[in-house]
């Protein structure tokens, strides 16, 4: 072999490698394609969850307002017949 088959040699190896790195390169670049739309899936997935909790977490709510109303009802109706509250005297300071 001579330098010219050396040389060729060599052109053929890096081809080689070049073609070897570009394959698993873009079979990379497709396997982090497929992971972003399954995060966006995953995402898309926890929205609709949160959409179909809302719903119990205003029934909650409400629930629990008209339990506070309910005891703010009583705690006036409660002190209404006594009267209104004396207010403190002032002290005098001298």
């Amino acid at each position: 072999m001579g330098a010219i088959g050396g040389c060729v040699l060599f052109l053929i190896l890096i081809a080689v490698f070049a073609a070897i790195w570009a394959i698993w390169r873009y079979n990379n670049l497709v396997s982090l394609k497929y992971q972003v739309g399954n995060a966006w899936k995953q995402i898309d997935v926890q929205l609709k969850r949160r959409h179909d909790l809302i719903p119990n977490l205003i029934a909650s709510v409400r629930g629990e307002m008209q339990f506070e109303q309910d005891t703010l009802e009583k705690v006036i109706a409660a002190r209404s017949p006594r009267g209104p509250s004396p207010r403190p005297r002032k002290r005098r300071t001298s």
